[in-house]
């Protein structure tokens, strides 16, 4: 499937939109890897950059494609548990919206922190959840101490649903604008970028190392862990800077891998027979909330932008982490 326009109209000479409160400028940018000019805004209080992501409709779930290669890795029983969720494929339409080019930093949250007096989930309770060759419980373990090194560039990790919710708060109410975390239908859409294959690049795993860090080789060769690992090497055994990859044809990098990322809607398996066609958003009751995306330590299967999932709204772990989205 061709690739949607981004932006269609260009201006001659230097344009600047100035808008009171939300957005310091608005900006038109040819990023690397993408084949048309993507439009960027920054919001004032860290600089924080978001791409403007157009509306649209598109087929939400997994393809035919997808679940053949999912049986054929995994087999019939796995597949029913873990990845039936996915379906059944429907048409979602989604308005325009600006999204994080990025996921949300070390530095970003870190300032969030230190002008509020935050105190995140896992610094309060004292403990998180870290992956070895399986999740274990550590004690002192949160935003500012991941377990493994990291600085101000990388994705903060140990940050829970209600973290990622108390800072968009804390940037509306210092705005203009709405911020929030995206609804899973618009989280797709941004994956996919107006994409029909199984990965924003297309179906061929192969690639996968030059747009998005997860279970690679390098990984592989740091904890060995018994899931099956991409056939290529990233280069980052654990996170990565934000941005260390190729963007997607919308201009946002890191939607696959790196950190899973927090979205708005309730987590139920029978979602998507209840979603209405326009702007969906599930928020019927339920004990979880959606997360998307994959992590650095993600197998093939789970790098994929239909895959979803359901984790509590406490939990926090060294590869859980979000962006956020500002409403038009």
């Amino acid at each position: 499937m061709s690739l949607r326009p981004k932006i269609l109209l260009i201006l001659c000479g230097l344009v600047l939109i100035f808008q009171t409160g939300c957005f310091r400028q608005s900006t038109f940018d040819l990023i690397p890897g993408t084949t048309t000019t993507t439009k960027i805004r920054k919001e004032p209080l860290m600089d924080m950059p978001f791409v403007w992501v157009p509306g649209g409709c598109y087929q939400m779930g997994q393809t035919r494609a997808e679940k053949a290669e999912l049986i054929a890795a995994l087999g019939e029983a796995q597949y029913r548990q873990w990845f039936s969720k996915e379906l059944p494929r429907h048409r979602v339409c989604v308005d325009g919206f600006w999204m994080g080019q990025y996921e949300v930093t070390v530095a970003q949250f870190r300032q969030f922190v230190s002008t509020t007096g935050y105190q995140p989930t896992a610094a309060k309770r004292d403990w998180s959840w870290c992956m070895t060759d399986r999740f274990e419980r550590k004690t002192g373990v949160y935003h500012q101490q991941p377990g493994f090194e990291q600085d101000e560039r990388f994705p903060v990790v140990h940050v829970s649903w209600f973290d990622a919710q108390a800072m968009a708060a804390w940037l509306t109410e210092n705005s203009t604008m709405t911020f929030r975390l995206p609804t899973e239908a618009e989280w797709e859409w941004a994956c996919r970028s107006d994409t029909d294959t199984i990965r924003f690049w297309g179906n061929d795993l192969k690639s996968a190392c030059d747009y998005a860090n997860g279970h690679d080789i390098t990984t592989n060769s740091d904890r060995e862990f018994f899931w099956p690992h991409h056939d290529c090497r990233d280069g980052y055994a654990l996170t990565a800077p934000v941005g260390s990859f190729k963007p997607n044809a919308f201009g946002l990098y890191d939607m696959l891998g790196n950190v899973s990322e927090w979205c708005r809607d309730v987590f139920s398996e029978t979602a998507y027979g209840q979603h209405e066609t326009n702007n969906p958003l599930y928020s019927r009751e339920g004990g979880m909330r959606v997360v998307r995306g994959g992590g650095w330590y993600s197998a093939p299967a789970d790098m994929r932008c239909a895959v979803r999932r359901g984790n509590c709204p406490m939990n926090t772990d060294d590869a859980l982490g979000f962006r956020l989205i500002i409403e038009e």
